[in-house]
């Protein structure tokens, strides 16, 4: 037990008993809300105080008759130690008995509500363990408590803040300002070194070119700025062959790009002038770029043309020696009458000055690659390879009117330069080996054919009878289509970037099958059914001396 008090003060009992019952009884209040509120036959809010008011008048009465008999038991002892709660948690616990009209109830929770309120107290109000020293006055306490929380003037202008004119406030603005003006100094003297860059860079210029470049200080700041103006003037100077000048307009679109960057970059400490006037230089020198690589574009030799055919011979045509369409690269022995054709030369055109010696049917078919369209098209017993240099850009791909063909274009496009989008339409009795699409492939009246491609979508329409091996990172979709088995892009035409993508090949959706059945419309092609490894390097990737027949017989007619 706690040691008593030396010093008793009297209490009020009367005022401590009022505060108790007003604070229990709006407890009391809570509780028999939401008693009310849970009833199954609600009569209202009047309900709180005509249904299950006794909750609010045992509350009431057990916090009062605590306060007032554990006051008045202190003034009357004259000591304030445990057990006063003890006695008023006594009474308080005997009311709540009461509600339950039995000696045994009335006696059990006093003496409980007793010992709970006497221990309490015993341990200095916490149930961690005693903290109360009964020998320590309780205003003395309060306040040395009150004294020792009080914080200085000065630690309390220190936590605050020195205010507007707090000491120092001179010299530090004095030394912000000094630094400001030596930063500005720092880009005028920029300013003025990269004038003189600029001025001797604009003398091939035309004048509103000129006066953009002295418009701008700090675009000169790149070092790289000097250099590639040089290249973009000398870029006229430089050979064809071996694509010399392709490679150094590369670079000059690279660098125009990068000084692009750095004047983004520098907006968050350039002036709103000085940017103004980088964006004009650079939007100046990438003009002069575009000017002289027009200059030096070949212009088109000067050739007649069938009347028929003008409009397919307009695009510019790879040379025959880039593309193997020729029948003397290969041997030609086809033992039925439906391939009795493989031996004439494939109907590809030629460049204007070879129309000479190309007979009038090689007008008639169309390969067409630049930077913007690769076509194929209107081609019959043709085996037709793309070449791996035959694209520096990622064109959109047309393949279509094709006829026992072996068009193999994947090449081109496993350097990194893939199609932007492929479309294949109208082929028939042919093997096509597209390589891989950044975008969508859109294969439509396909039939009897086998199709190896990598996109990122695969939509099918109308076709019949179709191999299709494929990589594809989202589900492939078809449309009117039958006898469509799908498998897996071959290990020889993967490239190592495409081995972490989700390859969805066999998660087809047929929109013309809604049932929950499988669509009997398509079909997984069986393992033992498949073209092998072999196939596809030594004979479709066999090169001169391999018959067309020889790979259509292996490809599409195994199929049958």
């Amino acid at each position: 037990m706690a040691p008593e008090q030396a010093d008793f003060q009297p209490k009020d009992a009367i005022s401590a008993a009022v505060k108790a019952t007003l604070i229990t009884g709006s407890a009391g209040a809570l509780v028999s809300s939401i008693q009310n509120t849970l009833t199954k036959q609600n009569v209202g809010a009047w309900g709180v105080f005509t249904r299950t008011g006794g909750t609010i008048a045992v509350f009431a009465a057990m916090g009062g008759a605590y306060e007032f008999v554990s006051t008045a038991s202190a003034n009357l002892r004259e000591k304030d130690d445990s057990w006063n709660p003890t006695i008023g948690g006594f009474l308080a616990g005997s009311i709540m008995g009461l509600r339950f009209r039995t000696i045994p109830a009335v006696l059990g929770y006093g003496a409980g509500l007793a010992v709970l309120m006497g221990t309490y107290d015993y341990t200095g109000g916490k149930l961690t363990g005693y903290s109360k020293d009964p020998d320590v006055d309780e205003f003395d306490r309060k306040e040395y408590l009150r004294k020792n929380r009080r914080r200085p003037i000065q630690e309390t202008i220190e936590e605050l803040g020195e205010g507007i004119y707090g000491p120092g406030y001179d010299e530090r603005r004095r030394e912000r300002i000094r630094e400001s003006i030596q930063i500005r100094d720092t880009h005028q003297s920029m300013a003025v070194k990269s004038g003189h860059l600029y001025k001797r860079a604009s003398h091939h210029s035309e004048r509103v070119s000129e006066s953009r470049l002295g418009q701008a200080p700090a675009a000169a700041k790149c070092v790289h700025f000097e250099a590639l103006q040089k290249q973009v003037d000398k870029i006229a100077d430089l050979s064809l062959v071996g694509g010399e000048r392709i490679d150094a307009a590369e670079h000059c679109l690279a660098g125009i790009a990068r000084l692009t960057d750095e004047v983004k970059n520098a907006s968050s400490y350039l002036p709103a002038y000085d940017q103004r006037a980088c964006s004009e230089a650079i939007k100046a020198l990438s003009d002069r770029f575009e000017r002289n690589r027009a200059d030096f574009q070949p212009k088109p030799k000067f050739a007649f043309k069938s009347t028929t055919n003008a409009r397919k011979n307009d695009s510019m045509t790879l040379p025959n020696d880039a593309i193997k369409t020729k029948a003397s690269d290969y041997r030609a022995d086809p033992p039925s009458a439906e391939f009795s054709s493989i031996d004439s030369p494939a109907r590809v055109t030629s460049p204007p000055d070879e129309l000479s010696s190309s007979d009038s049917n090689s007008q008639s078919a169309i390969t067409r690659v630049d930077a913007t369209m690769v076509q194929i098209s209107n081609n019959t017993n043709a085996s037709i390879i793309l070449p791996s240099s035959a694209l520096r850009t990622a064109p959109s791909g047309s393949l279509t009117s094709l006829r026992r063909c072996v068009v193999d274009i994947s090449a081109c496009t496993a350097s990194d330069v893939p199609f932007a989008g492929l479309v294949l339409k109208d082929i028939r009795d042919s093997l096509i080996v597209c390589g891989h699409v950044s975008g969508p492939a859109h294969v439509t009246k396909i039939e009897n054919s086998v199709i190896v491609v990598a996109c990122r979508q695969f939509r099918m329409h109308d076709c019949k009878d179709v191999d299709v091996y494929l990589l594809c990172a989202s589900r492939p979709i078809i449309e009117d289509c039958h006898g469509i088995r799908f498998g897996p892009l071959p290990e020889s035409y993967t490239l190592e970037s495409e081995q972490r993508i989700e390859n969805q090949w066999d998660r087809v959706d047929d929109f013309k099958w809604l049932k929950a059945e499988q669509s009997p419309n398509w079909s997984v092609l069986p393992p033992e059914k498949r073209i092998t490894p072999q196939i596809w390097g030594d004979v479709v990737r066999g090169g001169p001396g391999t018959a067309l027949y020889d790979i259509l017989k292996d490809t599409v007619l195994a199929r049958q």
